[in-house]
């Protein structure tokens, strides 16, 4: 393998040589194993992510793996058996897919409850949404839930979240009541200060004089 680049949203290029044709491919990208990759010519691999290539805010490495091309109609994959693998190509091949977010939807008008569709156009996101335990979209807070039928290669959609404030905490029932604080709390705020601690006001209207990070 010599080289790697990004084709399109979906699919990446690979070059090489003495790619075997008889063989199906395994490209595996930022840890994640392509939907199919088609050897088309002893030079050229076609690797598709249908949910877009993932995105990479580095150049990484890329593994091409060599496997027989099933005989019952499913194609397999390197999680089958290691004794399926006929050849593994390990190169210091690597390629950036760094992020770009084109646009998202503006002027979106949603209930307190949540559940409106919110939608970032960035080619791989999807990918690496669906991949990622550390990466998310977040709204106000909170964690939007991504939608997988509504989402592609192209653009992410997720389901807002539900925004608790006061209003809708004490008009629409959004959270319910509990204690809201335990235990023995220090710090060098005065006691006016201290007191927005448990007022029942959800704006962040605290402040403290220390110089680390303060958290309640």
């Amino acid at each position: 393998m010599t080289g790697a680049a990004k084709a399109s949203s979906s699919t990446i290029t690979i070059t090489g040589t003495s790619f075997d044709v008889a063989l199906d491919a395994v490209v595996v990208y930022q840890g994640v194993e392509s939907d199919s990759a088609t050897i088309d010519s002893d030079t050229t691999i076609t690797a598709t992510y249908t949910k877009g290539v993932p995105v990479s805010s580095a150049p990484q490495a890329i593994s091409v793996s060599f496997i027989p091309k099933p005989s019952g109609g499913r194609r397999l994959s390197l999680a089958d058996s290691n004794s399926l693998l006929v050849a593994a190509q390990a190169s210091a091949v690597v390629m950036e897919n760094a992020l770009s977010v084109t646009s998202s939807t503006s002027a979106l008008t949603c209930s307190f409850q949540g559940g409106c569709p919110y939608t970032v156009t960035s080619a791989g996101l999807f990918a690496t949404l669906q991949n990622s335990s550390a990466d998310s979209i977040s709204v106000c807070g909170r964690t939007c839930e991504i939608d997988d039928g509504a989402s592609n290669a192209d653009q992410v959609t997720c389901k807002l979240p539900f925004l608790s404030t006061a209003y809708s905490a004490s008009t629409y029932e959004i959270v319910t009541s509990d204690v809201i604080h335990a235990g023995t709390w220090t710090g060098t705020a005065s006691d006016a200060e201290l007191k927005k601690l448990t007022d029942g006001k959800n704006p962040d209207d605290y402040t403290d004089s220390t110089a680390s990070d303060c958290y309640f």
